[in-house]
C-alpha cells in the first residue's frame, strides 16, 4: 500500500495567518492530478505542530475531499486522547489510517514509549504508519510495535545509513519501509530496503518526484541519481540550519512559481530572507 511516494501537502495560510481552505484543496488536487496516489494530511511540511486540533481536523477533511479516489493518511501526535480523536475523525471521513508523529516530549523512556504507542494504536481503527526520527526508537520498542497487526509501514527519518541498514535487515520482511528524508536520501535508503519515500517537493515539482520513483522501481540508479542531482540544491536549502527552512523553501518556491498567492508560514517558522529567495529563484530556474 505504501511502496510509493507519500505526498505531504503544505497548509496554505492567507496573509492574516488563517488556513486558506480553497488554496489547500487546489494544492492537494494538483498533487493527485500529477499521478500521485497517496497523500498525508497534517504532516510536518503541512505545519502540523502549529495547527490547533480543530484546524487539524478541518485540514484533514479538506485534504481527503480534494484527494478524491487517492488514498489519504492523517498525521496525528501529541497526547493520546487528542491524537486518537483526530485519527478517528480522519478515518471516519475516508482516510485509510494514521501516521503517528514522533513524540516531542524531552523526557522519554522505553516503557513510556510502549505505553504511548500501544495505547494510541489500540484506539485507531485503520492501518498505522510509524514516524521514526530524532534519536530513533530503541530496539525493544520497535520489536513490540512492528509486531502489531495494524502497523504496516515505518517512515524512517534518521539520517544514518548504517543504522537504517541494520533496521532494514531486521524489519523489511515485516513492514514496508519508507525513506522519511525525501528525495535527497531516497536512492540510498532504497538500496538498503526502503520501497517508498515521503516528499514535500511534490508541492512544487511532482514530475521530478515521480521520475525518481520510476527510476528506483526499475532499478535504474543512474536515472535516479540524475534526478537527485537536479533536486539536491533545493533539498539542501530545506535542510539548512537544522531543517529551519524545510517548509519555507517549499512555500516560497510555490509562490515564485505562481502555485500559491503567498508563502506565509506560522511561527516558529520564518519565511526566507531576500538572499534566500534569490538563491531559490536560481534553483528553480535551473529546472527549466
Amino acid at each position: 500500500m505504501f511502496a510509493e511516494i507519500s505526498a505531504i501537502p503544505v497548509t496554505p495560510f492567507d496573509p492574516d495567518g488563517e488556513v486558506d481552505e480553497a488554496a489547500l484543496q487546489a494544492v492537494v488536487a494538483r498533487i493527485v492530478g500529477s499521478g500521485i496516489s497517496l497523500v498525508v494530511a497534517c504532516g510536518n511540511t503541512g505545519e502540523y505542530s502549529s495547527l490547533t486540533s480543530a484546524e487539524s481536523q478541518r485540514v484533514t477533511a479538506l485534504t481527503i475531499e480534494a484527494a478524491g479516489s487517492a488514498r489519504a493518511l492523517v498525521g496525528v501526535g501529541g497526547d493520546i486522547g487528542t491524537a486518537a480523536q483526530e485519527a478517528r475523525a480522519g478515518i471516519e471521513r475516508g482516510a485509510v489510517g494514521a501516521m503517528i508523529h514522533y513524540p516531542p516530549d524531552p523526557y522519554i523512556s522505553d516503557a513510556g514509549l510502549l505505553r504511548y504507542y500501544e495505547g494510541l494504536i489500540s484506539e485507531i481503527d485503520g492501518v498505522v504508519v510509524l514516524y521514526v526520527k530524532g534519536r530513533g526508537l530503541p530496539a525493544t520498542v520497535l520489536e513490540r510495535i512492528v509486531a502489531m497487526e495494524k502497523v504496516v509501514a515505518i517512515k524512517y527519518a534518521v539520517p544514518d545509513l548504517l543504522l537504517f541498514g541494520e533496521f532494514a535487515r531486521l524489519y523489511r520482511s515485516s513492514v514496508t519501509l519508507l525513506c522519511g528524508l525525501a528525495e535527497i536520501w531516497a536512492p540510498f535508503f532504497w538500496m538498503l530496503g526502503a520501497r517508498g519515500f515521503t516528499s514535500g517537493l511534490v508541492n512544487v515539482a511532482p514530475e521530478l518526484s515521480l521520475e525518481m520513483l520510476r527510476a528506483l522501481q526499475e532499478g535504474d540508479y543512474p536515472g535516479a541519481m540524475r534526478v537527485w542531482e537536479k533536486v539536491r540544491p533545493f533539498e539542501e536549502m530545506r535542510a539548512r540550519a537544522m531543517n529551519a527552512n524545510n517548509v519555507s523553501v517549499v512555500k516560497d518556491a510555490m509562490e515564485l512559481r505562481g502555485l500559491l498567492a503567498t508563502g506565509t508560514v506560522r511561527p516558529p517558522i520564518a519565511s526566507l530572507d531576500e538572499t534566500g529567495r534569490a538563491e531559490l529563484t536560481a534553483v528553480l530556474a535551473s529546472w527549466e
